[in-house]
């Protein structure tokens, strides 16, 4: 399914809140996005267009909930450009190829924005224990980071930037 009009031409200020969305399954259900990618995504969410985008949706709809699927934490900073403007994160774990290190870079990067918690994709049934452990394993990391004592005991705390939202740096050190 192709979208009206691309996200990037948007964010890029060429066209209007108005026509970047449509509609599968129900009316209730409206879906923005991209087929294409962009080398300036960073810079572009940096601006001012993706709350003129949220005020647009929270003007057309009553208590919308709104989805920003971005790419992996470590992998870009887009997550942290957006979760100081969002009402909260959801941190997607996938069996098999997150690694435990990385969820718990992941996971110390965004402590100070509002979680709404974690999905774990492709999880099978015979890793219920797993499941479990890592659960485990997040809320003692969250535990870790409130108390303020590196979950990875690698590295001393850093300093926070006077930057909202933002460390200024991809990868804590």
């Amino acid at each position: 399914m192709t979208p009206p009009h691309e996200l990037t031409v948007f964010f890029a200020g060429q066209a209007g809140a108005e026509g970047m969305f449509f509609s599968i399954w129900s009316g209730h259900l409206a879906i923005a996005g991209s087929t294409s990618t962009t080398g300036f995504a960073s810079e572009l969410l940096a601006g001012r267009r993706l709350e003129d985008l949220i005020d647009y949706i929270k003007s057309v709809a009553d208590n919308p909930i709104v989805l920003i699927d971005l790419p992996p934490v470590l992998l870009t900073d887009e997550a942290l450009l957006v979760a100081p403007r969002v009402d909260a994160t959801l941190l997607v774990v996938a069996e098999g190829r997150t690694r435990r290190d990385c969820l718990v870079r992941a996971k110390a990067l965004l402590t100070e924005f509002a979680s709404a918690g974690v999905i774990f994709e492709s999880v099978q049934r015979e890793s219920r224990r797993a499941r479990l452990r890592l659960r485990l394993r997040l809320r003692e990391v969250e535990e870790l980071i409130r108390e303020g004592r590196d979950p990875l005991g690698t590295r001393q705390p850093q300093q926070k930037s006077k930057r909202p939202g933002h460390d200024g740096a991809l990868y804590p050190r």
